[in-house]
């Protein structure tokens, strides 16, 4: 296993009250720019980021994203966040270093509690059906611990006060400690209870901000051993230090650093793309490096779509189970082309679970609708549980994972990719054999709609939902390629005719025609009722296995998915220039996720596509942010019927989120659905010959993607 070191720490002043401090943005940004400047190295020397908060702690929803804004995310980033404490944060971090997908990567931890009464919140992330009702605080649930102990004999309150007083002591010496002091154990114990047995000396502050509280570098010590690369001590390690004044691309290293961002290692390119200038005479750095997958446009909404971008393509040669593979495929590695010098194993997924999708499920709990899809799971790997990603730690019991690591993945609706990605990234480290991914969402027990139009504080306010959000967006796709106003109903028509084929899907309307989408009431221009997702009730479960799982499950007879490619980029909210129509974050991971598979033309060498489609005209805005399509014409794919099953590229044909909407599974159902197809286990909705498969999500305004291939066979 590579060996893996932390090259450097900062932290914010630990504060009751935080004065001055505003937003999770101004908390991050000194912290970012000390530690990288211990490290010496710039922000574009960070290959992966991961963030560790609670949306409970900070006293709104997606506080997460405020983090994106404090990196400066553009360039789009690979970075996750978990819905933990920091140090899962670098737990994840150290896992992708494992997997040689990252050679430097930061974490970081923050959060705001004293937003808000810190007591009462903690009770809300317990079980909501069992003991939230009952109002135990985090005191109580501690006392209650403490009390066990004590009573067994285990310890006394003189030595809870023990510990209390040295720990106090202790941090005399750290300046950024909240509370410091020598206090007699004796004394402390002549205090009043807080919840007997605890002292106020027992509690950890209540209403502390612990700000950018935790933030690690991480990188394989093999990668400091490059001439002048800083050390945490500002020393250099094999040659002179850098100078502070000097730009990030001021030298040739530099730029050959800025290259390896954008190429693979051994691509030739990296080599070529060494010491140079700009047309302006400004040192060539990373933002300097035009990617070949990126096309200029002349301007926003400028682009009418007249066919300038169509590609020449000569007549198909017969449905696409009988065309010949093309020849590029068989580079196809594991890992693609950074086999060669990554770590990364072999992983599939071995087996699928889910729910069936309702409105409401009033038949089960949370945790019941999570074991109805862990357990079909489980069946289809025929394997016993070993790590579990999933969403909350109350669901252990259910989930029979008691004592088995958890983990707690949130980037907003990618949600349930990003988690899928993860739970294969601890395959392909060789942290653990067999894993389980979960994701679930009990949309009946809240209002999403509501949720989505709250008025964050310091943030853009988001009207009438995710629809209010997305629709404006869709018209300035509509303006750009000069798409008809079918288009969108087309692609209900499908995808819920492929929904009532998938007997999980929550929506079943083998009825729908183009004339009732057209004549169903219009909720947002142009978006109408029947083209929007609906709001479900669901859970999928994925285990995905290493190579020799995934062998002894072919030897079995069962098939399995392997696990060719995955991608993921984050990118800002709202930045100046940024093209919600086409966000760049999603082009950089379909280029990413391509390459790594091998896949040069990914139209005629992908056979299935499952793409998170919220609103049906997402299917031709994605298409071509994902590379199917250029420019303007993913609408004429849908158009000319090439997204239906027995098309070149048949898209959802599960019936994708327009059929199946239980958010926080969303994007795992597209990998599970994507998974299915290459096993040839998806039934009525199986696409004939199926043997490579696209799985895709994105969350946020357009900002988090999670993406990965997978194949019937390893490549």
């Amino acid at each position: 296993m590579t060996d893996v070191a932390v090259v450097g720490f900062a932290q914010s002043p630990v504060e009751r009250h935080g004065q001055g401090t505003t937003s999770g943005v101004e908390m991050l940004v000194p912290v970012f720019a000390e530690v990288l400047h211990g490290a010496g190295l710039a922000k574009d020397d960070i290959g992966f980021w991961c963030s560790g908060s609670s949306d409970y702690l900070a006293g709104r929803a997606f506080s997460f994203v405020q983090a994106v804004d404090a990196i400066g995310a553009f360039p789009p980033i690979m970075e996750s966040h978990v819905e933990m404490d920091g140090a899962w944060a670098l737990y994840e971090a150290w896992v992708k270093i494992l997997t040689g997908e990252a050679d430097v990567a930061l974490a970081y931890g923050f959060g705001k509690s004293s937003a808000a009464e810190l007591r009462r919140v903690l009770a809300l992330q317990l079980d909501p059906y069992l003991l939230a009702p009952l109002w135990p605080d985090s005191v109580s649930v501690a006392a209650l611990q403490a009390r066990l102990g004590i009573d067994a004999g285990i310890w006394s309150e003189k030595e809870m006060a023990e510990v209390a007083a040295r720990s106090r002591a202790a941090a005399v010496t750290n300046p950024q400690a909240q509370l410091s002091g020598e206090v007699s154990a004796e004394e402390q114990l002549g205090r009043p209870y807080v919840a007997d047995p605890l002292r106020a000396h027992d509690c950890a502050p209540a209403r502390a901000v612990p700000a950018a509280g935790l933030d690690h570098r991480v990188r394989a010590p093999d990668r400091l051993r490059v001439a002048g690369r800083a050390r945490p001590d500002h020393g250099a390690v094999g040659g002179r230090r850098r100078p502070r004044g000097r730009g990030v691309a001021g030298t040739g290293r530099r730029r050959r650093r800025a290259a390896r961002a954008l190429y693979p290692p051994g691509d030739p390119a990296a080599r070529r793309a060494g010491p140079g200038r700009r047309r302006d005479g400004q040192p060539l750095g990373r933002r300097a490096v035009r990617q070949s997958h990126v096309r200029r446009r002349p301007g926003p909404d400028r682009d009418r779509g007249q066919g300038d971008h169509v590609r020449p393509r000569g007549p198909r040669a017969g449905p696409r189970h009988q065309r010949p593979r093309p020849a590029a495929e068989s580079r196809v590695r594991d890992g693609g082309p950074l086999s060669a010098v990554t770590q990364k194993r072999r992983a599939a997924v071995i087996g699928v679970g889910q729910t069936r999708h309702r409105s409401r499920r009033s038949d089960v709990s949370i945790a019941g609708l999570c074991r109805e899809a862990v357990d079909r799971a489980v069946a289809d790997a025929g394997l016993s549980l070993e790590g579990v990603m999933m969403p909350e730690l109350y669901l252990a019991d259910a989930l029979g994972a008691v004592g088995k690591p958890l983990l707690r993945v949130h980037t907003a609706g990618s949600v349930g990719g990003a988690t899928g990605l993860v739970a294969a990234s601890l395959v392909q480290a060789g942290v653990h054999r067999r894993v389980l991914a979960v994701a679930f969402e009990k949309q009946s027990e809240s209002n999403a709609m509501w949720a989505l139009s709250i008025t964050p504080p310091f943030s853009m306010p988001v009207l009438a939902g995710a629809g209010g959000y997305f629709a404006p967006h869709i018209r300035a796709y509509i303006r750009r390629s000069g798409a008809p106003g079918h288009i969108g109903a087309m692609v209900a028509v499908k995808d819920r005719l492929g929904g009532s084929r998938n007997p999980y899907a929550h929506l079943q309307q083998a009825g729908i025609t183009l004339e009732s989408v057209l004549a169903s009431p219009m909720l947002w221009d142009p978006v109408r009722y029947d083209e929007t997702c609906p709001s479900s009730d669901g859970a999928c479960a994925v285990v995905i296995g290493d190579q020799a799982a995934a062998e002894a499950a072919g030897s079995a007879g069962r098939p399995v998915a392997w696990i060719r490619a995955t991608a993921m980029r984050t990118e800002p909210t709202m930045f100046a220039g940024k093209d919600h129509v086409n966000p760049r974050a999603g082009a950089d991971a379909a280029a990413a996720l391509w390459r790594q598979a091998g896949i040069t033309d990914p139209l005629e060498q992908v056979d299935v596509a499952e793409i998170y489609v919220p609103f049906s005209w997402f299917e031709p805005m994605w298409l071509e942010n994902l590379g199917f399509a250029a420019p303007g014409q993913g609408w004429r794919l849908t158009e000319a019927g090439e997204t239906e099953i027995g098309g070149a590229l048949p898209v959802n044909p599960s019936g994708g989120v327009l059929s199946s909407n239980p958010i926080g599974a969303s994007g795992l159902l597209r990998f599970a659905e994507a998974a299915l197809q290459v096993m040839g286990k998806a039934g009525a909705h199986q696409v004939p010959g199926a043997a490579v498969a696209l799985g895709h999500a994105y969350g946020g305004g357009s900002q988090y993607f999670s993406m990965w291939v997978v194949a019937a066979t390893p490549g």
